[in-house]
């Protein structure tokens, strides 16, 4: 599978449930929370068009993580595109991981394209399966990957600093095979939410905005590379400064943390952007595990 600009817009869709783990917690809270399971629906501009489910275990200092997800309804027939994501690894002092490996299976028209990811101690590898011939990305130095994390273990990164942070801002370095990009968090207020039978949230959440900004890894030919670029046509996100849209042409993501459960830290019950096929809204739909009450929106 290609990296053609129908697919990039799909797995920027698979990338905001990923985004979608960047919960906040405190850190008394975090550690009693072993499994989780979290299941997320999202809608482009009005029109049910993915779902997705994120499972998250922990134990004796190990972790795995795993999103499913993919298009559904009329948006499938006409692109009929699937994901598994996972990484494992195991958390060292403090808030770092240490990954140990990854993977990303996508799924178009039932061709298979993969990405496995491995490590050795601080520097990240990529191998594709069918192997990448078309050489269409810039080049990324191996020194800029030293240090970068997967987009899951990354996603899992961002969970455990909040741990040690009361407010979502913070930055990671990602590597996603092809680009080398930073995925940066800050606060951004907060804002009431009506679930209105979409959601299991209903009440008061904390915005966060998300930042991708790219520094190696671009598109020779440019196709799809308008994702990264900004008002000015450099590949970075300014479009916090002005205004919940700001100048960008490409309009931030929000993330909205809430608290669902007493016994669970706050988690993203919702995150949203703009694109030219109009408004991108993901809801979470389900909550399992974590010692807890089962919540779903009703039938």
């Amino acid at each position: 599978m290609k990296l053609s600009s129908e697919s990039v817009k799909l797995k920027f869709l698979a990338l905001l449930f990923m985004c979608c783990l960047t919960g906040q917690a405190h850190a008394e809270q975090l550690p009693n929370v072993k499994s989780l399971k979290l299941s997320y629906s999202v809608y482009v501009g009005g029109i049910h068009a993915m779902n997705g489910v994120i499972g998250f275990t922990k134990a004796a200092g190990t972790y795995n993580i795993n999103l499913t997800t993919g298009t559904q309804g009329f948006l499938r027939r006409l692109a009929p595109w699937d994901a598994e994501v996972s990484s494992r690894g195991r958390f060292a002092k403090a808030a770092v991981l240490r990954p140990s490996i990854g993977n990303v299976m996508t799924k178009w028209d039932n061709k298979p394209y993969h990405v496995g990811f491995a490590y050795n101690r601080n520097k990240i590898k990529a191998l594709f399966n069918p192997p990448e011939g078309d050489g269409n990305n810039e080049h990324v130095p191996e020194e800029m990957k030293q240090g970068a994390l997967d987009p899951l273990s990354g996603v899992l990164q961002v969970i455990s600093n909040t741990t040690y942070n009361s407010e979502c801002n913070q930055n990671v370095p990602i590597y996603d095979g092809h680009r080398r990009f930073d995925l940066s968090l800050s606060n951004s207020g907060h804002e009431d939410l009506d679930g209105e039978g979409y959601s299991v949230f209903t009440g008061t959440a904390q915005r966060c905005i998300v930042d991708f900004k790219m520094l190696a890894g671009s598109r020779k030919d440019r196709e799809g590379s308008h994702f990264w670029q900004d008002g000015t046509d450099n590949n970075a996100n300014q479009g916090n400064v002005n205004g919940r849209f700001g100048n960008s042409s490409r309009p931030p993501v929000y993330i909205f943390l809430g608290k669902v459960r007493d016994d669970l830290p706050e988690i993203p019950v919702r995150a949203e952007t703009s694109t030219v096929f109009g408004g991108i809204v993901v809801h979470l739909t389900r909550v399992e595990g974590g010692g807890g009450k089962t919540l779903t929106i009703p039938d």
